[in-house]
């Protein structure tokens, strides 16, 4: 069967359908987002740096930290994610950071020093797991950044508490340093 549109006026029907529905049509020139931990850190580094500057008046970054946020991450890493990216890892790594405090919380673990993590029966984790989804990726590695995290998203940043400087540095173990 011949189809009846003339070239010109083809278009994507998913694209289409997405709009009708409230979403935006994919935007061919955004780059997947990839959170290595260089990323990560460039991307913890200057939300504290918002932070101190007054662009995280509540839970997240106001629409001038996340343009700051946008543009500063680009000039460093020269990779342009957009803010709905940084969103979305924001978000992700506030969810990490809760599930890690409340696994440091509990008690009778067995901590690693060498590696940062906690040795427990396979059966504690599935149990713990329920409560904790993302709790799996703590088997085999730390939180890293964790101070700069607790700056960013804890007791210190809800009461707007500035105990952050660029050259803080971190233990060894399972903790990064910005110095």
């Amino acid at each position: 069967m011949e189809n009846s549109t003339p070239p010109s006026i083809r278009y994507n029907t998913k694209k289409v359908a997405n709009r009708a529905r409230g979403k935006r049509p994919i935007d061919p020139n955004k780059v997947k987002a990839v959170w290595d931990n260089a990323k990560h850190e460039v991307f913890i580094r200057i939300c504290l740096d918002e932070m101190r500057l007054g662009n995280k008046p509540g839970q997240t970054l106001n629409k001038a930290g996340y343009e700051n946020l946008e543009r500063r991450f680009e000039l460093e890493t020269k990779i342009h994610y957009q803010k709905d990216q940084f969103k979305n890892h924001w978000d992700t790594t506030r969810k990490e950071w809760q599930t890690w405090k409340a696994l440091k919380s509990q008690t009778g673990l067995g901590f690693n020093e060498v590696t940062g993590t906690y040795n427990m029966p396979r059966e504690w984790w599935i149990e713990f797991s329920k409560g904790h989804p993302g709790v799996k990726k703590f088997q085999t590695q730390p939180l890293y950044f964790e101070e700069e995290l607790d700056i960013l998203f804890g007791a210190a940043a809800a009461r707007g508490e500035d105990s952050y400087a660029p050259t803080s540095s971190s233990s060894a173990r399972g903790k990064r340093s910005f110095g």
